[in-house]
């Protein structure tokens, strides 16, 4: 799947969370789209709810976008967990974490329409790859996470949601400009959300 496609398939699925939040009786609070974050696991993409009473770590210092950067959380309602190759929808997943300096591996296993709970949860709101369920606030973030090789085009980013060094074919385009970073990323979203509105146009218009 293309990056648009990627983000046609979450943005329906969110969507169509949203109008059920109430009868999942995920939070106390009203559904509130801020909350909702998106995870890289491989070949897929999760799109994950942080209730409102969830500890994060999302108030540690960040020196890059704050929409790109780690962060991690005690639990997570799994919205819906999609294959970045064919734009299936798995019903579960499980994913292995591997903590390079605690030198530990943990099964999470991801169940669609429920809630996920790791085994623990770092309270040192500076770790970032510590125990907790790890999330960026922005799609293109996952979407590019840990496999900027396969992409024609991609981005790099670092933990704390710096650009690193945009990629195409597998070759690294140095450090971009602040305004490189900015007329890249808007354009990626910009192409998404064209396709996205032109889809639900479209499905109005049957």
């Amino acid at each position: 799947m293309d990056r648009q496609d990627v983000y046609v398939a979450l943005r329906t699925q969110i969507n169509q969370f949203e109008s059920e939040f109430i009868s999942k009786k995920v939070d106390k609070e009203p559904f509130e789209p801020s909350r909702v974050k998106f995870k890289r696991c491989y070949d897929c993409i999760i799109a994950l709810y942080i209730p409102s009473d969830v500890k994060t770590n999302e108030n540690r210092s960040v020196y890059g976008d704050r929409n790109f950067a780690k962060f991690r959380g005690e639990k997570a309602w799994c919205i819906c967990i999609l294959n970045t190759n064919n734009g299936g929808l798995f019903e579960r997943y499980q994913h292995i974490f591997y903590s390079f300096n605690a030198n530990y591996f943990v099964p999470i296993l991801y169940v669609a329409n429920a809630f996920v709970v790791p085994d623990g949860f770092d309270r040192n709101v500076h770790t970032i790859c510590g125990r907790g369920i790890h999330y960026f606030n922005h799609w293109i973030a996952a979407y590019f996470y840990d496999c900027f090789c396969y992409r024609p085009k991609s981005v790099e980013f670092s933990e704390d949601g710096q650009v690193r060094a945009f990629y195409e074919y597998n070759y690294r385009i140095g450090q971009p400009s602040a305004h490189e970073i900015e007329e890249r990323l808007t354009s990626i979203i910009q192409e998404a959300e064209k396709k996205y509105s032109a889809i639900e146009n479209q499905d109005k218009s049957l």
